[in-house]
């Protein structure tokens, strides 16, 4: 085994994969039939799974559900391994795809397998010599602005994805959508959410026109725990990772939500704001206009998506204290209604 897939976290797979039969669709794939077979969970969370799979003296990464999957949760590993496959030759960094499992015997649900990529996670730390050096953390996010606008230049339709989003009326279901969701939580004396209202009431009126962005693939949850950094300098984007939130829609806000993130996290000297979206800009062939709307709408679905995290693990004391999370949710929240007032 080699050791940088000996050092990936490690936990339990009971429940996760089948070994002998993740063996059989590995042989009749063609992948170093017969040969020893080592897996090791990577990561885990909510909605999917990661686990390493090394074979043959090559390393893949196996994507499936969580063990308590989510509605809906094979039809999302379908589409993943869909929109990765569209992205094949194009300028996007992104995992190889190499072969969706519907066979639910090998991981539980359908599951696709798809090269590992070598690289670190900024948002985890930054390895040397990455740590040391402002101006490769500055490339890093430059990087992450050039990759992003490579997936707002392909070209969807030709991919074959014209049915893969809707990006008629996007703004408008963005909205009622999370008002709807902020409504279902109703009143909580100690909690004030006076402020995402006051949000969703300014987005409403100032929803931007047509014409004022053009559609696009969206990875929908762009930030830098989602990406992978090549390990060696000059800063490359290895990976773009997570792609179960992608839609066609609107890369403004993709744009919006990384800028935010890269600001709110800590590490506004990454970049100037400016220069970011200059070189975003470059890459996509389209123009940003000013971001004040998209930000907003990037904070205000983040705030209520927390608060509902939030509420649900105060009614559950086996979840622990979530008091850190609900904290959380209000501070996104005057980071959006800053947002509409600035």
């Amino acid at each position: 085994m080699t050791s940088e897939f000996a050092a990936l976290k490690s936990a339990e797979l009971a429940g996760l994969v089948d070994e002998p039969r993740l063996a059989a669709w590995l042989d009749a794939l063609g992948i170093a039939p017969g040969s020893p077979l080592r897996v090791r969970r990577i990561s885990g969370g909510m909605s999917n799974e990661s686990i390493g799979v090394e074979r043959g003296g090559a390393r893949y990464v196996l994507r499936r559900p969580a063990k308590i999957a989510l509605e809906g949760a094979d039809r999302g590993m379908r589409r993943e391994f869909r929109l990765l496959s569209a992205l094949e030759g194009t300028p996007v960094p992104h995992p190889r795809p190499v072969a969706l499992c519907e066979d639910l015997s090998v991981a539980g649900g359908v599951a696709y397998l798809m090269e590992h990529v070598d690289g670190f996670a900024p948002a985890f730390g930054l390895p040397a010599p990455f740590a040391g050096s402002a101006e490769l953390q500055r490339d890093i996010a430059l990087a992450a602005m050039s990759a992003l606008g490579e997936l707002a230049r392909v070209d969807w339709r030709a991919r074959g994805l014209a049915d893969f989003g809707r990006p008629e009326g996007f703004h408008a279901r963005q909205v009622e959508r999370w008002s709807r969701q902020l409504e279902r939580y109703g009143a909580q004396v100690e909690r004030d959410l006076s402020g995402l209202r006051e949000v969703g009431a300014w987005l409403e009126k100032h929803r931007p026109a047509d014409d004022q962005w053009t559609p696009a693939i969206m990875h929908g949850d762009y930030h830098l725990a989602n990406l992978f950094v090549a390990p060696k300098p000059p800063a490359r984007v290895a990976a773009i990772l997570d792609w179960e939130n992608a839609t066609i829609g609107d890369p403004l806000l993709d744009l919006a939500t990384f800028l935010r993130l890269l600001e709110s996290g800590g590490r506004a000297q990454w970049g100037k704001r400016d220069a970011l979206i200059a070189r975003w800009e470059e890459t996509s062939g389209q123009r940003a206009p000013d971001l004040r709307y998209w930000t907003a709408l990037s904070a205000y679905k983040l705030s209520i998506m927390l608060e509902g995290v939030y509420r649900r693990s105060a009614a559950d004391p086996t979840r622990g204290d979530a008091s850190g999370l609900g904290d959380t949710a209000l501070q996104i929240m005057r980071e959006a209604r800053e947002a509409i007032r600035s």
